[in-house]
């Protein structure tokens, strides 16, 4: 089994665009395709990240903008933290936790995307069975 998030974007082929270079992900899918008009996958190393158009019905989905912020996160493992990161900060991202170390040894950072999605990203692999 995997497990992947579907995140609400009233313009998901915007924040692709935007979201692929600062942190790295790949767009897997999207309106080239025109299997799915309203949504684009993303991957994030051997996981995937759906950013889908707002709607209603039986799965709403909304943006954090509509809904005064987020209600979940995304959080991603990077090896090279601090050079994503610089990356990150370079490209005016708004930093929500800056990169700090928790008393565990893991290190982390936090940032918003356009649309108010947190995304976070550390160094800790939760599936590890090594610990930090």
């Amino acid at each position: 089994m995997r497990a992947g998030a579907v995140l609400g974007y009233r313009d998901p082929f915007r924040a692709a665009q935007w979201l692929a270079p600062l942190f790295g992900c790949e767009s897997v899918s999207g309106p080239a395709e025109r299997q799915y008009p309203n949504a684009i996958a993303m991957t994030a190393g051997p996981d995937v990240i759906i950013l889908s158009a707002t709607s209603e019905g039986a799965m709403p989905l909304n943006s954090p903008r509509d809904l005064g912020g987020a209600t979940a996160g995304v959080y991603v493992v990077v090896e090279e933290l601090d050079s994503h990161y610089e990356r990150t900060l370079e490209a005016g991202a708004p930093i929500v936790v800056e990169l700090h170390a928790q008393r565990d040894g893991r290190r982390e950072y936090a940032v918003r995307d356009s649309e108010g999605h947190l995304w976070c990203f550390g160094t800790h692999d939760w599936l590890a069975s090594e610990g930090p």
